[in-house]
């Protein structure tokens, strides 16, 4: 009987002692906590919307989304499916699974909306004289081309050669300009 006494109180103990060594808790989170994509060495910062399950991302218009390279934080312990090195290609929208350490899942779509083009440039003006061309400087900050002209040059039936920025548009369209004899106005549009 004495016996029985100091096994149960071991036992006890024993048991105290067990269940105090918990195992640690499985964290719960499943976020991305960062979304950046680096394009010629320039990183692209997306809006990340938790309550939506989004990211967006804004980036120029002249990208080309099949060749981004992204980096993505996400919170302690979670991971990542698909891995995040195997994702170039952004012309689709893109859903992405973090994984808590717990197994809980979040699924995220990424968006890509490209910026409008708001370059509206004049690059070249080109007046052609003789085989060759008259000399032009153009100053797109103050909106100014400056053309050295030879002393009575006919500039009412000329046919400038006008380069613009890409995707931008110039107004008057450039074959309908032939008479350069008085100040004219040319407008280039994104």
């Amino acid at each position: 009987m004495k016996l029985n006494t100091i096994k149960n109180p071991l036992l006890f103990i024993l048991i105290i002692i067990l269940s105090s060594c918990s195992k640690e808790e499985l964290r719960s989170s499943n976020s991305i906590t960062n979304f950046v994509v680096e394009h010629e060495s320039i990183e692209y910062k997306a809006d990340i919307n938790d309550i939506r399950n989004e990211i967006i991302l804004s980036i120029p218009f002249n990208i080309d989304l099949s060749s981004l390279n992204p980096i993505i934080k996400l919170s302690q312990g979670a991971s990542i499916s698909p891995e995040s090195k195997a994702i170039s290609d952004y012309t689709n929208p893109i859903k992405l699974s973090i994984i808590a350490e717990n197994g809980s899942v979040r699924i995220y779509t990424i968006k890509v909306n490209k910026l409008p083009n708001i370059e509206n440039f004049i690059i070249s003006f080109k007046v052609p004289n003789d085989g060759d061309y008259l000399n032009s400087t153009i100053d797109n900050e103050n909106n100014i081309i400056a053309i050295e002209v030879p002393f009575r040059y006919n500039l009412t039936d000329v046919y400038p050669e006008i380069e613009i920025s890409e995707n931008a548009t110039i107004f008057p369209v450039n074959e309908s300009i032939t008479n350069l004899g008085n100040d004219k106005i040319l407008y280039a549009y994104p």
